[in-house]
């Protein structure tokens, strides 16, 4: 993964990385129980087929104080769609 200069990149609160994906949405299916998901677009310039790559998000809720904790269940295929959407945005 690319390392960036701290003072500059945010940096994820439990483990310091940089490697964040500052515009991630997400998306929820279904109706009632609906699964939420997580996901980045390859092309959000694109008017059509933007290229969505998204995965389902793993909560998990702290009995004592509430806090919740969302990961990404494939976060390899997110920073791999991110990756290629910034060599094409920069590559040129």
């Amino acid at each position: 993964m690319p390392e960036t200069d701290p003072s500059i990149s945010p940096q994820c609160v439990r483990c310091g990385s940089d490697a964040l994906i500052p515009d991630a949405f997400f998306y929820a299916e279904g109706y009632g129980g609906a699964k939420l998901s997580v996901g980045v677009y390859k092309k959000p310039e694109a008017a059509l087929m933007k290229g969505p790559v998204r995965t389902e998000l793993k909560l998990s809720v702290c009995g004592d104080c509430g806090h919740v904790e969302a990961e990404a269940a494939d976060f390899r295929a997110l920073w791999a769609a991110y990756v290629e959407r910034l060599s094409r945005e920069f590559g040129r």
